[in-house]
């Protein structure tokens, strides 16, 4: 989904995954995060909410896919970094 013409995503989220000994936690997780708008992730207990969160903030590793931040590639940057 495009903001508009010209416009890209902030925060880019491609084929996220996650697992907990060996249960899928996360699973090809798409999402687009545009800086003019607010964006709200909703779903029931265990759906993996906080997981996507601790990922895109670096305390989990992304053990597939790839996080962009303002066109950079953030995926194995530390905590700190981000």
């Amino acid at each position: 989904m495009s903001a508009g013409p010209g416009s890209a995503p902030l925060l880019t989220l491609r084929a996220l995954a996650h697992r907990f000994s060996g249960l899928n936690v996360l699973r090809g997780v798409d999402i687009d995060v545009f800086g003019d708008r607010i964006t709200g992730l909703i779903g029931p207990n265990g759906a993996g909410k906080s997981t996507l969160f601790n990922i895109v903030s670096g305390f989990l590793p992304a053990q597939e896919g790839a996080i962009t931040y303002d066109g950079h590639d953030i995926t194995r940057w530390s905590v700190s970094q981000r």
